[in-house]
């Protein structure tokens, strides 16, 4: 557990030991300060575990140090003092296999989950266990889905490429939406207010369909930048697609563009004979709706893509947005190489700019002998961004260069070797370029100079005499 009140984030607890590996979590939060939440966590094994706070806006947990990082082992949250902040229910068996998500709906009374389980693909469980549970079966399995409660909607996506609309009482869908190529599944977003599903593939493909017409309306194919790259392995989270900054409310906004439907509600018959469209209103069915917070989380001006460590953004330019909301004010500077901090100014440009000194109006036309200009010259600031500004300020090296570098380094590195190919990571530099024959002649014999020549005289013969080897006699 985190403190993410503030933009530097503490870690509080760390709880250790867990009997099976967590693959989802879901959090219910309390609706007022006297009521309770709850955490819902999925396992690899197919079980769910429940953990109840009883009064999450006192104290979520016992904490011991409140200065530094609090270790439990989970088989201590049973036992006193935990049990007075906290009660953990164990759901064993919901699928017989992995569970890839969990979502709270209806305040927290209702909880589904879905895996790639044949018999029980996805579940839905009311939460008090006054109810039966509601079953859903697909051959392959569930891996993403999304709930809108006002439009008793649930939509899903699974391994054999096709997106489901369910209601959450019917055991059968009641549409089915195919891709031409039939990728796996692995996020979904319900956009009620444009009236689209929204499905992101395994290949970085995403399919679009109308929600009432249930026909294909484009696909888009999201070109990331590692793609084709060797040696690179594409990851996806579980979750991939995120709604994008909260707009800002306008007043001013016509009704025309909220209310605005690509259909008509009704056929008449115009004046020429033909068949006309009439619009619906569209202020009756959506009463209430903008409320439910599952309603109006992707009613963005934008949605974000998530692969790998890219990011894509998907803008709709249309006048529902609105302008975005400002990020919080920035309290921790961020670990950047200075040559960030340079842009490349290459920009030379003459402009005449005409002043008319009567009335105050500057206007761009062409010179005449009548009229004042000023010139305007956009120099290239070369010998500005050619200068070490880490050596002017009397360091020696700059460490975020140098980290930049090595995490560069580093992906060749690995992209390299993963491929078994280390050799291909190695760094190549290039010749120096070769020098003229005659001026390579003339260095060498200027060097040669400074060696004495060889000697043409024989050896003296007081040496023969004097080495044991050439001595005509020797005693060994």
């Amino acid at each position: 557990m985190y403190d993410v009140t503030t933009l530097s984030h503490t870690p509080i607890i760390c709880i250790t030991g867990l009997p099976n590996i967590p693959t989802c979590m879901a959090y219910t939060p309390s609706a007022n300060p006297s009521s309770s939440s709850e955490l819902a966590i999925g396992s690899e094994r197919g079980d769910i575990t429940r953990v109840h706070f009883p009064q999450p806006r006192v104290q979520f947990m016992y904490v011991k140090n409140l200065e530094a990082i609090n270790y439990y082992f989970w088989m201590e949250l049973s036992s006193s003092p935990h049990t007075s902040y906290l009660t953990i229910t164990k759901w064993r068996r919901v699928h017989s296999r992995a569970i890839h998500r969990v979502v709270y709906i209806n305040d927290g009374d209702v909880l589904l989950s879905c895996s790639h389980d044949n018999e029980v693909s996805m579940r839905l469980r009311h939460v008090p266990g006054k109810l039966d549970d509601y079953v859903f079966k697909v051959l392959r399995g569930i891996s993403c889905f999304q709930v809108i409660p006002p439009l008793r909607l649930i939509a899903t996506g699974g391994r054999d490429g096709s997106v489901r609309l369910w209601e959450k009482t019917q055991p059968y869908p009641f549409a089915v939406l195919h891709s031409p190529a039939m990728p796996h599944v692995l996020d979904i977003a319900v956009l009620p207010h444009k009236e689209i599903v929204l499905a992101y593939c395994n290949n970085c493909v995403i399919n679009i369909w109308d929600m009432y017409e249930e026909c294909l309306l484009q696909s888009m194919k999201l070109n990331f930048p590692f793609l084709g790259v060797l040696g690179k392995k594409v990851e996806f989270g579980a979750y991939s697609i995120h709604p994008g900054p909260i707009p800002k409310l306008q007043v001013d906004v016509p009704v025309e563009l909220v209310k605005s439907s690509r259909r008509g509600s009704s056929v008449y018959q115009g004046s020429t004979g033909g068949l006309m469209l009439m619009p619906e209103s569209g202020s009756e069915d959506n009463r209430g709706f903008d409320d439910d917070p599952e309603y109006r989380r992707f009613n963005r001006g934008e949605l974000i893509i998530t692969c790998c460590d890219y990011v894509c953004a998907i803008s709709f330019n249309d006048g529902e947005s609105g302008r975005v909301m400002s990020p919080p004010g920035d309290t921790l500077k961020p670990r950047r190489p200075s040559v960030w901090d340079l842009p490349d100014l290459s920009v030379i440009g003459l402009y005449f700019i005409e002043c008319n000194t009567q009335n105050n109006v500057t206007s761009a036309q062409p010179m005449g002998n009548d009229r004042t200009y000023i010139c305007i010259i956009f120099i290239r600031l070369q010998d500005i961004l050619e200068k070490d500004f880490v050596l002017m300020q009397g360091l020696k090296h700059d460490l975020n260069n140098k980290l930049a570098q090595m995490e560069a380094n580093r992906e060749t590195l690995s992209s390299a070797v993963n491929v078994g190919a280390p050799y291909l990571a190695l760094r190549t530099y290039e010749p120096d370029p070769m020098l003229p024959v005659d001026e390579m002649t003339e260095d060498y014999k200027r060097i040669m100079k400074l060696f004495p020549g060889p000697s043409i005289s024989g050896s003296p013969i007081g040496s023969q005499g004097s080495t044991p080897r050439r001595k005509r006699s020797s005693n060994l």
